[in-house]
Order: C-alpha cells, then structure tokens, then sequence
C-alpha cells in the first residue's frame, strides 16, 4: 500500500510539472526565492557598496509586447573613488588597498574630452550628490571615460543583483579597476513584476547592453553566472544575428550545455530522472515552452573569445556540462 501510494505521489508530481508552465517557470528561475527587499535594493551602500548609482533602464519588449522597467547598479571602479573620495563624499581611509600588482590610473591616462566632462561635472562647486540629475550626469560621465572597459554582470537564478556573493564579485571587479554595469531581471529583484521567460531575459540584457553602449565606447566585457551563462550566449548570438558589434570577450562562469541536461544532472531531480517517462513530463514541456538556454548551439553563432570559469566540484551545475558547452568551438580561451 505504501508503495503504491509514493508511485502515485511521484506521478502525480510529474503531471502537475507537465500542466503547469508557472511550475516549470518557477523551478528555472526561482525568484520568488529569497528576495530582496525593494526598499533595500535601492540602497546599494546598504550592500557595501559606495560609489553606486542605482537606477532604472526602461524598455518595450516588442517580442512579448510588454514594458519593462529594470533595477540597475552602476559600480565606480576603486581608482576612480580613490581620485575623488572627497568630491564624492567618502572616507578615502574607509577604502580597501589596492590589489598589489593593480596601478593606478593616472589624469595622462584619460582621453582629454571625455575626462574633461567628468571632472567638470565631479570637481562642480557644492557638488549635490542626491540631485537626481546631477548623479545621473556624473555617472554616466564616468562610463564614458571607462578607460579599463565594463563588465556587463548577468546573474544566475533566484534573489537579486545586491545578494551577497554577487555583490563580492563586483567588489573584485571594481578593485582591478573596471566598471561594473549589473541588473535584475524582470520578476527578479526590483524589475517588473512579470513573468519571465528566457527570450524576456535576453530582451532585457540587450536593453541594457545598448544603453552601456549608446554612451561608453571602450570595450564591453560580458560576465555570466549559471542560469546567466544562457542568456549570455543567447544574447550574443542575438547580436550577431542583428549585425550589431557585440562585447569584447564572454566570460562564462559555471556554464552549462543547455537545460535539457541541466535539469537531468540538479539534485532535484536525483530520484525522478530515473524514470523512464522523465523526458515526456519534464524536459520535452520546457523546450517546447521555451525553457532552452542552449548555449551549446549559441556558442557557434558569435566569433568573441570566450573564457570559461568552472569548479570541478560545483554542487550544482556539474563540471562535466560546462565541458560540453563547445567541445569543437575555436573562440576558447
């Protein structure tokens, strides 16, 4: 009787999976888990970060015909802070040291225009940091004199752009002087609380690449982490097939080939994937909805060189699949 009752439970499970896209969407993205307070994410020195603009970047998603209204972080590089800690109303002793090895910049360094507008706009008598205006011209001053380049920071499943091991990587990345450029997805974080897709996703990296892009021209470094290593590649395969210039370099941390073996290899489904029907409920639904990220075919579809950065024991999306992300692709580093 037990046993008959735990078959039925586990089918059960499986057809519920199979009827429902909100229960796939919510097993691919997770945001419902652990969210971040609104009210919190505004405040990025909340997170230990100075020197950050929180913003918003809007745009129409004419693929799904939906407006879209994403939270963004703008991080200033530690060179930048250091030059101007007073200007910018922080203890310079609060710092971190620089990364030996790590220079810093100097003025010579700059291209002469686009220095000028940020000193100009920095160096401003009574400088009012919480006009809205005023932080919005200097920061976007700034990214335009990015010497060192940006990185474009797209983020895994689950919680926000401010959850705490995000928020270290960007510390890392600021202190070897780049700009970091981070957002939430819609339904993640602070963005439009609507329901996300993997096409959504890609819409909304492309609206804030080309905001990065209308205003900085050093390079653009995209970052992927996880379920961001998808988007990544899709992203840039998008761009590829637009005929616009795409970033610099992919860098993809903790890839994998796509969803179809993800989820056959996460621990959820540990019990489920052995059963001989799992495909039919499960992974055949979610290609047929959409839920793809098959970075494995987007890899081959852009020629930037791509670094992967992957732990041989991540507990979560195993070693062996982020090896089959471009097993007969050349632009590897």
């Amino acid at each position: 009787a037990l046993a008959l009752i735990v078959f039925i439970f586990t089918v059960g499970i499986l057809f519920v999976f199979k009827a429902f896209i909100g229960v796939q969407r919510f097993f691919v993205f997770m945001t419902s888990k652990s969210r971040t307070p609104k009210s919190d994410l505004q405040e990025p020195a909340n997170h230990g970060l100075y020197a950050t603009r929180n913003f918003t970047i809007s745009h129409l998603d004419q693929q799904e015909d939906v407006d879209v209204v994403l939270g963004v972080y703008h991080v200033l590089p530690d060179h930048l802070v250091r030059k101007y800690a007073k200007e910018l109303h922080i203890d310079e002793a609060t710092l971190p040291k620089a990364p030996e090895g790590v220079q810093q910049e100097k003025k010579k360094e700059w291209k002469p225009l686009q220095y000028t507008e940020f000193e100009r706009v920095v160096q401003r008598p009574n400088l009012d940091l919480n006009d809205s205006a005023t932080h919005k011209q200097l920061f976007e001053a700034a990214l335009c004199a990015a010497s060192n380049g940006v990185v474009l920071y797209l983020h895994g499943n689950t919680s926000s752009r401010a959850i705490d091991y995000r928020v270290a990587l960007y510390k890392v990345l600021r202190s070897l002087n780049y700009q970091v450029v981070t957002f939430d997805y819609r339904d993640f974080g602070d963005s439009t609380n609507i329901p996300p897709t993997e096409r959504g996703l890609v819409n909304d990296a492309l609206a804030v690449y080309q905001y990065i892009t209308s205003i900085a021209d050093q390079p653009v470094y995209l970052w992927g982490h996880s379920l961001g290593t998808g988007v990544a590649t899709h992203l840039m395969s998008r761009l590829t097939e637009m005929g616009l210039p795409g970033p610099r370099k992919v860098i993809l941390e903790s890839p994998f080939n796509n969803l179809k073996d993800e989820i056959r290899a996460h621990p959820y489904a540990k019990f489920h994937k052995r059963l001989p029907w799992f495909d039919y409920f499960v992974t055949k639904p979610m290609y047929d909805n959409g839920f793809r990220f098959e970075s494995d075919k987007h890899i081959a579809e852009f020629k930037q060189p791509v670094m992967i950065l992957h732990a041989e024991d991540d507990p979560t999306v195993p070693f062996e699949l982020g090896k089959k992300v471009s097993p007969n692709v050349s632009n590897m580093d």
